[in-house]
């Protein structure tokens, strides 16, 4: 439970712009320790971080975040986004489409965003995908190898 001083998400935003990606989940993992950063809004975080062209699981995140037991909530937290962070044609739009279950496949039964769309998104980004599979040993994002 975040305390009453959580920072939001377009704050948290703002407090790590200068900071490289490393930096950036070291951060969250001392707010989440502290409980000023929300379990969703560490999600938006690191989810915002994963490149173009890359993707990162939903157990992944959960683990980057301090919470690795916490893979279903990750998937919770994408499917409540608000409606402006998931329009394509918003600049603060967190890329949800580039999570994943760990083992290469688009979730299906999400109940949230469309796997059609999600691959398409996935596709036009330069990932193949295939009957909702990829490779993630090809196109899995490796924070602590930047240079993917």
């Amino acid at each position: 439970m975040p305390s009453k001083h959580s920072i939001d998400l377009y704050t948290a935003k703002e407090l790590v712009k200068d900071l490289d990606q490393l930096e950036v989940i070291d951060w969250i993992q001392v707010k989440r320790e502290s409980e000023c950063l929300s379990f969703a809004t560490a999600v938006y975080l690191v989810t915002a971080l994963i490149p173009k062209g890359r993707v990162l699981g939903y157990g992944h995140i959960a683990g980057l975040i301090g919470s690795p037991r916490a893979a279903r909530q990750v998937g919770y937290a994408l499917r409540s986004l608000k409606a402006e962070l998931v329009d394509l044609s918003n600049p603060e739009c967190i890329p949800w489409w580039r999570v994943i279950r760990s083992h290469g496949q688009i979730a299906t039964n999400s109940g949230g965003h469309l796997p059609d769309q999600q691959a398409a998104l996935l596709l036009e980004e330069g990932i193949a995908v295939t009957n909702y599979k990829l490779s993630m040993q090809e196109y899995a994002w490796r924070p602590n190898q930047l240079s993917l």
